[in-house]
């Protein structure tokens, strides 16, 4: 591992990984951008990632969501909270600063409002595949098929299709009984239209003090300031609904 010279995202080079200087002091950043560039170039290895339709997600939202998955699996939920707070606030503001019209995910350019959104729009899927599944889903990158048919069988085609759409939000707050509620969005005609309610999510980071839950949908969570509650009190598969 070393440390660039200039300002840079954090890249695994040959067998060095480069991290920006700005990293030096933020272990919990520092862990996620590790996490993030070794996990995209295993991606751009084994699924032999170029520039095709939908591998905006692979470059930008599974890398991503990897690298925060990584970075909070061993930290309190306060801490996770955080991490992902200031994430989703990039994701906000880089929403708002495109300059031209924001389509679908499968057709933005790389680069853009999609490497901020996409990793907080990953974690959902990212959790339902596991580590087995991804690999499965690279070998069939990897042997040439297009990425909407190898996700499709990875995550069932509804939220294949969800996931490389227009932008989706999601706003969870902890009810009644710590139960998850909220709010979903999807971006259309410049701005957010309202879909629907919700009731279902899955915990991020527990402990014995509680628990940061969010959305099970492959949207990105607006706000996490009301996303601590206690600790479910049976397992948060439960409340995440079975697989479409």
């Amino acid at each position: 591992m070393a440390y660039a010279p200039e300002p840079a995202p954090a890249r695994l080079s040959a067998d060095t990984l480069w991290l920006p200087p700005a990293l030096r002091d933020d272990p919990a950043l520092r862990r996620t951008e590790m996490a993030r560039a070794i996990a995209l170039r295993h991606v751009a290895d084994a699924g032999r990632l170029r520039q095709t339709r939908g591998a905006q997600w692979l470059a930008s939202g599974l890398p991503g969501a990897v690298g925060l998955l990584c970075a909070t699996e061993h930290e309190a939920p306060a801490a996770a909270q955080a991490l992902l707070q200031r994430a989703s606030a990039q994701a906000t503001q880089a929403l708002q600063a495109q300059a031209g019209e924001v389509g679908a995910v499968a057709f933005a350019a790389f680069g853009g409002w999609v490497r901020d959104y996409a990793p907080l729009a990953a974690l959902d899927p990212v959790r339902r595949m596991g580590a087995a599944q991804i690999q499965a889903l690279l070998a069939e990158l990897g042997g040439g098929v297009r990425i909407q048919y190898a996700l499709s069988a990875a995550l069932g085609t509804p939220r294949a299709t969800l996931a490389l759409s227009m932008p989706l939000a999601t706003d969870l707050r902890t009810g009644v009984g710590g139960r998850p509620e909220g709010e979903r969005w999807r971006w259309q005609q410049g701005g957010w239209k309202r879909l629907t309610a919700f009731d279902q999510g899955w915990a991020l980071a527990e402990s014995a003090d509680g628990a940061l839950w969010l959305d099970a949908w492959p949207g990105y969570e607006r706000d996490f300031a009301d996303n601590l509650a206690p600790p479910p009190p049976f397992p948060s598969s439960h409340l995440a609904g079975a697989r479409p």
